[in-house]
């Protein structure tokens, strides 16, 4: 059995829309507080910058994602194999798979993937995202975490297909 969950490219879209939108919303905001030339007003434009930077980075992020033909998800005999988040796990080995639970963060439903060595998890990311699998342990208990909200699928199916392949391959 293999399954295939594709990511969706409506959410994507909507989401560089948005960044965009509001990356355009604090340069607007910038160019009127930067005719005051007082320290509150200096401090807000770096805020400013900061977040400016953060939309444009998540922008570029989903624009690849846009055109990544990947599917978001691969489950199969071998294991899970991650490419929707942006901290993507790669290869989740069903061996490495302790339990698959679900929970709700906003508006988002959320995959927590535990996993019997989290290290290993962390140990192969690259350096820059270290802290936020480290963050996702403090928080989850795990650094292996899928939103939905990138796939293009039904949450209530994905877990029990995941379920069903986890009892099914487990060993």
């Amino acid at each position: 059995m293999k399954t295939e969950i594709p990511l969706s490219r409506t959410k994507t879209i909507f989401g560089i829309v948005a960044c965009i939108s509001l990356a355009l919303f604090i340069l607007n905001v910038s160019t009127v507080i930067s005719r005051d030339n007082s320290s509150r007003s200096k401090d807000m434009m770096n805020a400013g910058s900061t977040m400016l930077i953060i939309f444009m980075a998540i922008t570029v992020w989903l624009i690849i994602k846009l055109f990544n033909r990947k599917p978001g998800l691969v489950i199969n005999e071998t294991g899970i194999t991650d490419n929707a988040s942006s901290i993507k796990a790669g290869l989740i080995k069903w061996q490495d798979i302790k339990n698959i639970r679900s929970v709700k963060q906003h508006s988002n439903q959320l995959l927590l993937i535990t996993v019997t060595n989290p290290n290993k998890y962390i140990d192969v990311a690259h350096s820059l995202k270290k802290p936020v699998l480290q963050m996702n342990i403090n928080m989850h208990g795990t650094p292996v975490i899928i939103p939905s909200a990138t796939l293009n699928y039904d949450f209530a199916e994905l877990q029990t297909v995941l379920t069903e392949a986890y009892k099914k391959y487990k060993k």
